[in-house]
C-alpha cells in the first residue's frame, strides 16, 4: 500500500500524520474525536501536499471500510428516495467530469405533482357507491388561503359497540394525493 511504500509502516505514517495534524490544530488531548469533517478537510489543506494526499487517502480507506461494514450489516442507505407522483425534469446540469475515469457528476432538478386530476377523482368516486364517499370542503385552512376541497372515500365500518359504528375514510387532496 502507499503507507508501506512511503513510510515503511503504519505506525510511522501515524506518527508523521499526527505531528502534521497537531501543527494545523486538529488534534486535541491525544485524539481526533469531536473534529467535524468540514474542519478536518479544511485543515489538512494546510499540510504539505504529499502528506495531505496520504492522510486523505488513508481517510478514504477508513471510510470505505466503514461503508462496507455498514452494507454487510444492512445499515447503509445511499439516500435513495422513492418519488411518488408525476415527475418532470426541470433542469439538468453537468457539474464535474473526471478526465481520468470519465465519471460524470450531474445535478437534476425535478418537480413532482403528487395530486390527482379531476377526471381521476371523479372516476375514484364512481367506484364508491356507499353514499358517504364524496367531495367535501376541508374544515381547516391557512389564514388568507382559499378553501380546499377533498375527496373522502369510505374505507370500512368498524362496530365499536352495539350503539356505535366508526367510519374510516381515505382522503384524497388535489395537491398531494392520497392520505391513508
Amino acid at each position: 500500500s502507499f503507507i508501506e511504500m512511503n513510510y515503511g509502516s503504519l505506525a510511522e505514517f501515524c506518527a508523521i500524520a499526527r505531528r502534521g495534524m497537531e501543527g494545523v490544530g486538529l488534534e486535541r488531548k491525544g485524539n481526533f474525536q469531536g473534529c467535524k469533517l468540514k474542519r478536518f478537510l479544511n485543515r489538512i489543506f494546510g499540510l504539505p501536499f504529499k502528506l495531505q494526499t496520504h492522510i486523505f487517502d488513508f481517510f478514504l480507506l477508513l471510510l470505505e471500510s466503514k461503508v462496507s461494514a455498514a452494507k454487510a450489516d444492512n445499515k447503509y442507505s445511499e439516500g435513495i428516495v422513492d418519488i411518488c407522483g408525476v415527475t418532470r425534469l426541470e433542469q439538468e446540469e453537468e457539474l464535474y467530469s473526471c478526465k481520468r475515469t470519465g465519471a460524470v457528476t450531474k445535478y437534476f432538478r425535478i418537480s413532482t405533482d403528487r395530486g390527482i386530476s379531476w377526471d381521476e377523482a371523479t372516476s375514484l368516486l364512481g367506484e364508491h357507491s356507499d353514499g358517504d364517499s364524496g367531495f367535501y370542503r376541508a374544515t381547516y385552512q391557512s389564514a388568507g388561503s382559499k378553501p380546499i376541497y377533498v375527496l373522502a372515500l369510505k374505507k370500512k365500518t368498524f362496530a365499536a359497540s352495539e350503539n356505535y359504528c366508526a367510519n374510516y375514510f381515505c382522503i384524497v387532496r388535489p395537491n398531494t394525493g392520497y392520505s391513508p
